[in-house]
């Protein structure tokens, strides 16, 4: 299961839950546990959580690709849930009178900071964070938590729970479950004593100790059934935990209350959405509820600014390098795409291991692994397909003599003679050599583009249609007038600081020496340190949330 099916899981988790307790959430008592919930296409339909969702999403998709600044986000989150106020539809979807006032308190001051309902922490605040947990990761999440809280509802402790929410959420999304370790992992980072965090307690003691079949909405802090958010979010994952293995049934005991039951039944389905995947959600009522189309297209576009990736610098032949980060991020990136960066050969000990280690990872995680091409990779490459052509002394000089370091060839590394290209063809598995033919030159995810070593500012589609064509090495030439055989972006050195505000996309590239590691950072630029020696440190970086990792000889893997 992938975090793009996660994803689409935790955003119809949430309209399902939505939908379910629509008809529930204004009567009580015996006929709160009886009610009919007609699910049925016309009848099934969700509320202004949901609608919310989609319009907060809206505000996500706005923002550029680089760093988060909170000024734009907060002020794309208010004009967002201003259209949201103006949509006709709004009013059939009995739309939340803190987050209309929040609203309207924002048209008047255009300030988020100030503009949430100074004493409320209603569930409106975490209701809606779907596409938060979706997009965002690390200290960029827990800010627009707080943030999108903050422009309809000013108590902390909104902001407290919108931020416990999104952690909950990101966390199903990249580990794919949803249990008491996760929530005890959340309470552990929690500011201190607080409501949010009693009523995170309550809900692991709720799902764990004595029950009579329904939630007992008394026992989950403030004991106000939901309507605020630090009861909705322990009533929520009482209800995920306690009834998790059954969507259906977790989504109606988290609506079958005396409270905010849509709220309620929000929250749980986005929580066990995100960790079960689409697959975990009943197909009728996906079948019947309202705007799937919309709700799957919003969530694909999402997934695109917060699919986990691990982006790796230079191998250069050391399999343990790769052999370490692939098992760390089993355990702690599971959900992460892993982009090798290029340069798999040469200089390194082991150059035919760090190759078929790649073909077994990408053989087992399928397009869950990409690679790309570096300037040594395709200099290896020409130099095979040239011998006996006329371009033959041309590639094979400049893979000897600009790729290789004393004692660094990839022949010998294949049991060749040291510099045998001839015999090194012999020798090279015909897999291996198929691998490096066919690596693409960059790869575009729509938020970050990796390249081997960088970009010319200004517009990009034009040098990613040069790079698509794989050049030949005529006319490519720097301004020393030598002939290098490769475009700048795959060897230029030139290009270790290249950055452009104005870029669409975050360019992740290696290939360059930047003190001190792990890299180098400008607008819309992440240049990790590169090198080429056996007993150095290899680098990469976590995305979206920028944790750097240092991949050490001696098999470590450490962060920061």
């Amino acid at each position: 299961m992938s975090f793009p099916d996660r994803a689409l899981g935790s955003f119809l988790g949430l309209a399902l839950g939505d939908a379910y307790g629509r008809p529930l959430e204004f009567i009580s008592g015996a006929r709160v546990r009886t009610a009919p919930v007609p699910i049925r296409p016309g009848e099934f339909v969700w509320t202004d959580d949901t609608h919310m969702s989609l319009y907060l999403a809206e505000a996500v998709l706005a923002q550029g690709p680089d760093r988060l600044n909170d000024d734009s986000f907060g002020n794309a989150v208010g004009a967002a849930f201003s259209r949201w106020l103006d949509d006709p539809l709004t009013r059939s979807t009995a739309p939340g009178t803190t987050c209309t006032a929040g609203v309207r308190s924002w048209r008047r001051s255009r300030d988020w900071r100030t503009s949430g309902v100074a004493d409320s922490d209603g569930c409106g605040a975490v209701m809606r964070v779907a596409p938060l947990g979706i997009a965002f990761a690390g200290d960029e999440l827990d800010r627009v938590a707080a943030i999108s809280a903050q422009v309809t509802h000013g108590h902390p402790n909104a902001s407290e729970a919108a931020v416990a929410t999104c952690r909950l959420l990101r966390a199903a999304l990249e580990h794919g479950r949803f249990d008491a370790e996760l929530v005890e992992t959340v309470i552990a980072r929690q500011p201190g004593e607080s409501v949010v965090t009693d009523a995170l307690r309550a809900a692991l003691r709720e799902a764990q100790g004595p029950w009579d079949g329904w939630l007992d909405e008394a026992a989950i802090p403030a004991g106000d059934g939901g309507w605020r958010s630090p009861s909705a979010l322990g009533l929520a994952v009482a209800a995920a935990l306690r009834w998790g293995a059954d969507f259906a049934t977790a989504i109606e005991k988290a609506a079958r209350i005396n409270g905010d039951s849509d709220s309620v039944a929000a929250i749980a389905g986005m929580l066990l959405g995100a960790a079960g995947g689409s697959a975990a959600l009943p197909s009728t009522w996906c079948d019947a509820i309202r705007d799937r189309p919309t709700i799957t297209a919003s969530a694909n576009a999402l997934v695109a600014r917060g699919q986990p990736w691990i982006a790796v610098a230079d191998l250069h032949g050391r399999r343990d390098r790769l052999e370490a980060l692939a098992a760390w991020a089993e355990v702690h990136r599971p959900a992460a795409r892993l982009a090798l960066l290029g340069d798999y050969v040469d200089n390194g000990p082991d150059v035919p291991g760090v190759l078929d280690l790649i073909l077994q990872l990408s053989a087992a995680r399928g397009e869950q692994l990409v690679a790309i091409a570096g300037n040594h990779d395709i200099a290896c490459s020409r130099a095979l397909e040239t011998l006996g052509t006329p371009e033959e002394a041309f590639w094979t000089n400049k893979w000897q003599r600009g790729h290789w370091n004393a004692d660094g060839d990839t022949p010998s590394r294949y049991g060749a003679a040291a510099g045998d290209v001839a015999e090194l063809a012999k020798r090279m598995p015909e897999a291996h050599r198929r691998f490096l033919a066919g690596l693409p030159w960059f790869v575009d995810t729509g938020r970050w583009l990796f390249v081997h070593a960088g970009l010319e500012p200004g517009a990009i589609a034009p040098q990613l249609e040069v790079l698509q064509t794989r050049p030949a090495r005529e006319g490519l030439h720097y301004e020393d007038g030598r002939d290098r055989g490769l475009p700048a972006a795959i060897r230029g050195h030139t290009l270790d600081r290249s950055a452009d505000p104005g870029w669409e996309r975050v360019v992740v590239t290696a290939h360059s020496y930047h003190q001190p590691p792990p890299a180098w950072e400008g607008p819309n630029r992440i240049a990790l340190h590169a090198n080429d020696t056996p007993s150095e440190d290899v680098f990469a970086v976590v995305l979206p949330e920028r944790t750097y990792l240092r991949l050490g000889a001696d098999g470590t893997v450490a962060v920061g």
